[in-house]
């Protein structure tokens, strides 16, 4: 809201709040909309933005969840293969190796 009206009509609305004003009051005397034309403005204007980030912004948890799972997972699959090499130097076998470290 304060990019679109500026700083001043944020807190002209937040002085008519109050005042006593209903919030639908405060929104009409200072920027002449309902909130809930405001918010129909701003859905408008997310629609023109690339889907791609707003669908992103959307599931960011999930997909920074997923993220960390597969390297979890992946840590894991390593771990077991170097512990495997170990095991198997450790027996004489001469079969495994570790791989080198740095």
């Amino acid at each position: 809201m304060q990019a679109t009206f500026g700083r001043e009509k944020v807190c002209e609305v937040l002085r008519h709040l109050k005042g006593g004003a209903s919030l639908d009051a405060a929104f009409l005397r200072s920027i002449s909309m309902t909130p809930s034309e405001l918010e129909k403005r701003w859905r408008s204007d997310l629609e023109g933005s690339l889907p791609i980030l707003r669908y992103l912004s959307q599931y960011l948890y999930e997909i920074l969840f997923f993220i960390a799972a597969i390297i979890t997972i992946y840590g894991f699959v390593i771990m077991m293969r170097r512990k495997r090499n170990y095991d198997e130097d450790e027996n004489g076998d001469g079969q495994g190796t570790l791989p080198p470290e740095g």
